[in-house]
């Protein structure tokens, strides 16, 4: 007996030639963050009674759901590219969303609750922004572009980039995330160049 057939929840707007290009997950708050190739991103909340899709699997025999566990909370345009970077803060509501903005290499940090954006900023020189990620506080978003640059933004204040770090030898940065310490001092990146910094 082989693996159970894949089961799709999503449904991309823009139709079946719309693809999934960045996802985040707040196990916490049991939401989901979804970018797609036409420019849009989506956030959908886990449903109170479905199942953990991080829990094993139903035993076998057992009956399949038959529909989604998520609930579409809101769906925005981003642009006209792919959005390339998505992730969520890390306080227990997961109530900041950071979207990587594909048309004009952007941070933006979107309050869902209220559908309001209270952070846009652009940093990174051309290309898009690749790579995000809130340290375990909240207090920073750091990200990495296709400049190959990381940069740390002040999101619990001025929202400013104090920091800029060239590492990757102009190469785009292709993942990054903080240390699991607590303090948010330790980032680590991969680049296309092949280093991991």
């Amino acid at each position: 007996v082989g693996p159970p057939p894949p089961r799709h929840y999503l449904r991309a707007p823009g139709g079946h030639t719309t693809t999934v290009t960045a996802a985040a997950f707040s196990r916490a708050a049991g939401l989901l963050a979804v970018g797609y190739s036409n420019g849009t991103f989506s956030l959908h909340e886990l449903r109170s009674d479905a199942r953990d899709p991080l829990a094993a699997p139903p035993a076998e025999g057992a009956p399949a759901p038959r529909e989604s566990p998520l609930s579409t909370l809101h769906s925005l345009s981003a642009g006209t590219r792919p959005v390339r970077s998505i992730a969520l803060s890390a306080d227990p509501d997961a109530q900041w969303v950071a979207v990587g903005m594909p048309d004009h290499a952007e941070l933006l940090v979107w309050e869902w609750a209220s559908e309001q954006h209270v952070l846009r900023q652009r940093g990174h020189a051309g290309g898009s922004v690749r790579a995000m990620a809130y340290s375990p506080d909240g207090a920073l978003i750091a990200t990495g572009g296709d400049d190959g640059r990381i940069k740390l933004w002040d999101a619990a204040g001025t929202g400013l980039n104090y920091v800029t770090f060239d590492v990757h030898k102009g190469l785009p940065v292709a993942d990054l995330t903080f240390g699991s310490g607590g303090d948010g001092k330790v980032v680590v990146s991969a680049g296309a160049d092949g280093t991991v910094r």
